[in-house]
């Protein structure tokens, strides 16, 4: 009985004395209206809606970076913006790079793997995205 007792007060006292460490704040996606985590989509990469992803699924949500796979969409611009249509391929989405917004870490930037093309960078401080940062 002592022994159990002595063996609680030791664990409490390395337990309760041990400095607390923060876990790394979970960054959001910002689209200037709201905070998301793990959005499914679509979200709009060009300010336009040239270029879309959407139908995300997230592999990973972390503090430097986040991974989906979904759908890239392209507007063809044939015969012209207007009157384009999309064409939509499968890809791979990372968002990375972190920054403080309205007190709430955000992610500043999005890569796309696309299956079959160049791989397409932009921030979301060029969409506008973290104007209200």
């Amino acid at each position: 009985m002592r022994f159990t007792l002595r063996l609680s007060l030791i664990l409490a006292m390395v337990v309760f004395a041990a400095p607390a460490t923060a876990a790394p704040a979970t960054p959001y996606f910002y689209d200037s209206t709201s905070f998301q985590v793990k959005p499914s989509g679509p979200i709009d990469l060009s300010g336009t809606g040239s270029w879309l992803i959407a139908r995300l699924r997230w592999r990973s949500w972390g503090p430097r970076a986040a991974v989906a796979s979904g759908l890239f969409s392209t507007n063809t611009c044939k015969p012209n913006c207007a009157a384009g249509h999309f064409a939509s391929q499968k890809a791979t989405v990372v968002f990375s790079g972190v920054a403080r917004c309205q007190g709430k870490q955000v992610f500043t930037n999005v890569r796309v793997f696309p299956a079959s093309e160049a791989v397409f960078t932009q921030s979301f401080r060029t969409l506008g995205y973290l104007q209200r940062c």
